[in-house]
């Protein structure tokens, strides 16, 4: 996979990345989308360590393609819902890269808070009528479907989760791509209507599945900035091998191979770490 750094997973100038569909589909094809879900619902069930250590070989390649936002935390929500006809056709879709799926679960206000979220959902005749901002969707720029949290009280008891066409009337996007040229837009719903099979889960059903999807996907996002930071380092040696000064390689500096196997060692120490971090929280769940 770490070969791959120098090629297909790299395009072109920052300013024009976008999710590549063919790299997607690439991933879907090498069983990568569907790595942790059951294999009754179409994966090959595996678990949050493997989904890591994929996440963290991505990122050592410096991918930008959102595997976690818009693969592992969608497919965990999913998933969980699969007894639902829109969920389980979702879930197949993303499985072979058919569909992109993000996830809209932030607000300004929210700080990490699931349940802090001012979106409303109203009953309508046809089914519900959301409106609200979700802010930081990853992928919501380029998403064919996004699952979104509302509430129709105050009350934990209201909240749903909501699977919304991308294309649906009264829902937009606005905002720039983040610092790694990654997308993190906010959507706007504004009378966006969706039909009653549109809502996958409500109320503490919908809280505890939420709740274990953005745990996993905090696990795995920490995978991937170790991974990042592993590509850093292999970027930067790369660098002081192939640039010169007085005459010799910078690698030659002993300076600057201190500094390196500095790096390399406190970089190897949060890798290994990643695997307990999956056992602690599977056993907390018990």
């Amino acid at each position: 996979m770490r070969a791959k750094r120098r090629g297909i997973w790299l395009r072109g100038a920052p300013q024009a990345r976008q999710v590549d569909p063919k790299t997607w589909r690439a991933f879907a094809d090498l069983g990568w989308l569907g790595i942790g879900v059951a294999e009754d619902l179409g994966g090959y069930g595996a678990s949050t360590i493997e989904n890591t250590l994929f996440a963290e070989a991505l990122a050592t390649g410096q991918v930008l393609e959102p595997y976690t936002m818009c693969g592992v935390f969608p497919a965990r929500i999913l998933a969980a819902v699969s007894g639902r006809p829109a969920a389980r056709s979702a879930l197949a879709e993303l499985i072979v890269g058919d569909k992109l799926v993000a996830v809209a679960c932030s607000e300004a206000h929210s700080r990490g808070g699931v349940t802090q979220i001012e979106s409303k959902a109203q009953r309508t005749a046809a089914g519900w009528s959301l409106s609200g901002v979700k802010t930081l969707v990853v992928g919501g720029d380029v998403a064919d479907s996004i699952i979104v949290t509302a509430r129709g009280r105050a009350d934990v008891e209201a909240l749903g989760l909501f699977l919304v066409d991308a294309n649906s009337a009264g829902l937009s996007a606005r905002g720039e791509r983040l610092v790694d040229w990654t997308s993190g837009v906010d959507l706007i719903r504004g009378g966006c209507v969706v039909g009653e099979d549109a809502r996958l889960a409500s109320g503490r059903q919908a809280l505890e599945i939420l709740q274990g999807a953005v745990d996993e996907a905090i696990i795995v996002l920490a995978a991937e900035a170790v991974g990042a930071i592993e590509g850093a380092v292999e970027v930067t040696a790369d660098y002081i091998r192939a640039r010169r000064q007085f005459g010799v390689p910078l690698s030659s500096f002993q300076a600057l191979q201190h500094r390196m196997s500095d790096m390399r060692r406190r970089a190897a120490r949060p890798s290994r770490r990643a695997p307990v971090c999956c056992e602690s929280r599977r056993a907390a769940r018990r």
